[in-house]
């Protein structure tokens, strides 16, 4: 499952990398030290620092997943503990392992660059999408994402809405109700048509930018422009690409969940604005009786407020609450 990370203008990055600005890659490889000192590691110490000043530069947290943030952190913390251990290392002491250590000093640094060559790898797809300025993208997902949660809560609210208006009919007149409830579904079910349009038409867009980039990708595929002989190099591309089809996936996917939303929201109000036009009917049409006619207005009241099937949501996602013949008989039945 897809982790949707919700922005911040907090930089991590710089919170991360401390001491990187200060730190002197000519002064930690010890010239002064002659024979000794740490001249063959210069070129892979400065490409580390550079490799973790990009990083600082570009603010790449919002793309990058937290484990790996992590790992960078670690990683650094260790660039940062050898270079302290090249700038403290003693030359002057006179015992025979001194050249060892020096070699060892050499070889971790050798050792720490070939792991930050694999988070450099690694990073290639967030660093492609950061140049692209695919952030905007991910704030829309990220919208979207928070736009689904309130639906969510927006159904369940009126579910208890609904259980309410049903106690507050049991105690009014039910014209009176009835024309109050008419005009709040008959409000909520036009903005619910009015909020879809948009919906439908964003996932349309979103559709028809996924096709284009798939069809465009097949296109260079099939004309031997892209060269998939070397697959060691192929793989940061195709990583960089999957992530914008996913992400172009996951914008269409929930595009059309908002849509669905709002068309089962509509017709359930609209269903509900037309029964209770009508409701006065079965107020006048119940017998004198007080029982029979209370009766007949719990059933009619339930009848309006099922959760009846629009089409546009599964059983799962629209609940459960509708009638059933052994309800209808337990309130009509003598006791």
């Amino acid at each position: 499952m897809l982790k949707i990370r919700i922005y911040s203008d907090e930089r991590i990055m710089s919170k991360i990398f401390t001491n990187l600005s200060s730190m002197d890659i000519e002064k930690a490889i010890r010239k002064e030290m002659s024979g000794l000192s740490f001249e063959d590691g210069k070129s892979e110490l400065q490409s580390m620092k550079n490799f973790f000043t990009t990083l600082e530069d570009l603010n790449v947290d919002n793309f990058y997943p937290d484990a790996e943030l992590q790992t960078v952190k670690k990683q650094y913390d260790k660039f940062l503990e050898l270079v302290n251990q090249l700038s403290n290392f003693d030359y002057h002491r006179t015992d025979t392992n001194i050249a060892q250590e020096r070699q060892n000093l050499l070889n971790s640094i050798t050792h720490q660059y070939g792991h930050i060559f694999n988070i450099e790898k690694m990073m290639l797809p967030y660093l492609y999408a950061k140049n692209h300025k695919y952030d905007e993208i991910f704030k829309k997902i990220n919208e979207s994402y928070q736009g689904i949660r309130e639906q969510e809560k927006n159904i369940n609210k009126v579910a208890k809405d609904s259980q309410e208006a049903l106690d507050s009919i049991k105690t009014t007149t039910g014209d009176a109700v009835s024309l109050y409830y008419s005009k709040v579904f008959a409000i909520q079910a036009s903005e619910h048509d009015g909020k879809a349009q948009p919906w439908f038409w964003s996932a349309v867009i979103s559709g028809v930018v996924l096709l284009l980039v798939l069809i465009g990708w097949l296109y260079f595929a099939l004309s031997g422009k892209i060269k998939t002989d070397d697959w060691y190099n192929m793989m940061p591309i195709l990583i960089s690409k999957g992530l914008i089809i996913s992400v172009l996936y996951l914008a269409l996917h929930q595009c059309i969940k908002n849509y669905k939303t709002h068309r089962h929201l509509y017709i359930l109000n609209k269903h509900r604005d037309n029964a209770l036009k009508t409701f006065e009917a079965f107020v006048n049409a119940s017998s004198k009786d007080k029982d029979v006619r209370d009766t007949l207005l719990t059933i009619a009241a339930k009848s309006i407020y099922n959760i009846n099937k629009t089409g546009y949501l599964s059983k799962e996602e629209q609940g459960n609450f509708n009638l059933t013949l052994n309800d209808i008989m337990k309130h009509i039945t003598p006791k």
